[in-house]
């Protein structure tokens, strides 16, 4: 798996793909919100430390 783009674009990508609206919970919006920029901490740890 490679990912060709720019950190901008990744986040982007991420925030508007479907596996992160199917993990988002549904109703609450703050915790929507919290719940992602978590998932999307963890991945970004993730991205670094595994390229």
């Amino acid at each position: 798996m490679s990912i060709q783009k720019t950190p901008r674009e990744f986040n982007i990508t991420y925030i508007n793909s479907p596996f992160s609206q199917a993990i988002r919970p549904h109703g609450e919006t703050l915790n929507n919100e919290l719940v992602l920029l978590s998932n999307l901490i963890n991945l970004l740890k993730y991205y670094k430390e595994g390229w």
